[in-house]
């Protein structure tokens, strides 16, 4: 490989601005090196970790919250193992924690070992969000059915106090461990199934997302055969059916039950119809949702008692 030799006729040393440019191909090659050839593997992570350290507050790593800061805190671990340099061991360990979402798989695994330092040192920061590090590592286990591990790293992100702190964003990542733990509560998975609980988390959820109430709370009233106020809670923001991620709905499965909301709704005889129902049939028709977009049904269908809130609420526009 072309940067092997360039690393063994340099003795190990590179300009650290070209590691930010081509990160990859580096981290892969000092990771084969630390098996092959661990001097110079020892080497290149020595003159990282020097240039890093004189670096280490430039706008560089401040602004640019990409890959390079995540590989790059994966050769401080290294080199600090090495050294047995338990302080930025630990450090390098929490940050790669933090972004674990989206490190390589070949760190992941890696990283994902020692997962329980996380659980210890997690606490809330404005700048360096450790709620959304505990919900990456509760995704990873929960993909592979570890259920009450990834239990305890949501239930971690979803109790996190958030006393003082003033700015929207983290609150929204409190919310995605909230969700899941209702998930989890709702479910039975990983922990005894609770619905109080899994209804408590989800209004916590919807709360730090700035939505009245959880679209999932839909769910209970579908089960219990309540269609049309189901509706209102699953298009709760209006906008979970586009940006199903931030409302965490499942599109193919919300549009089935669109689906069936519109059957039980429309088949009411007029004159047993509340007015409600027809409002959620109205919106139904000027959107499609479960039927054929039909504005003209959806004008004739809007009580009028309702008009103003419903064209305010779901951006009607006749």
């Amino acid at each position: 490989m072309n940067l092997v030799s360039s690393l063994r006729k340099s003795n190990g040393v590179f300009d650290i601005h070209s590691y930010y440019d081509d990160m990859s191909s580096y981290d892969r090659v000092i990771k084969s090196l630390l098996k092959k050839d661990k001097p110079l593997a020892i080497k290149c992570l020595k003159h990282y970790f020097e240039e890093f350290k004189k670096i280490e507050s430039e706008p560089i790593l401040s602004y640019r919250p990409g890959m390079d800061y995540r590989c790059s805190f994966f050769l401080i671990y290294q080199y600090a193992l090495i050294e047995k340099n338990k302080e930025d061991r630990d450090r390098a360990y929490l940050i790669l924690l933090k972004r674990f979402g989206v490190l390589p798989t070949y760190i992941q695994k890696g990283v994902i070992k020692k997962k329980h330092i996380l659980l210890k040192h997690a606490y809330p920061d404005m700048n360096d969000l450790y709620s959304s590090s505990l919900n990456d590592v509760g995704n990873y286990l929960y993909k592979r059915k570890r259920y009450k591990e990834a239990f305890r790293f949501y239930k971690k992100g979803a109790d996190f106090s958030d006393t003082g702190r003033q700015i929207e964003y983290p609150f929204y990542l409190m919310a995605l461990n909230q969700d899941k733990v209702g998930d989890m509560y709702r479910d039975g998975l990983g922990v005894k199934k609770n619905i109080s609980l899994a209804k408590k988390y989800y209004q916590l959820s919807a709360e730090n997302c700035g939505l009245e109430y959880h679209p999932k709370m839909g769910d209970f009233e579908y089960e219990k055969g309540n269609y049309a106020k189901a509706f209102l809670y699953y298009t709760n923001g209006f906008d979970c059916y586009s940006r199903y991620d931030q409302s965490f709905l499942d599109p193919e499965d919300l549009m089935d039950k669109f689906k069936v909301i519109f059957e039980k709704l429309s088949s009411i005889p007029v004159e047993n119809r509340h007015p409600f129902a027809n409002l959620v049939l109205s919106v139904m028709y000027y959107y499609g949702y479960g039927c054929e977009e039909d504005i003209e049904k959806s004008k004739q269908l809007l009580p009028e008692s309702e008009k103003s809130w419903a064209i305010r609420k779901y951006s009607l526009e006749y």
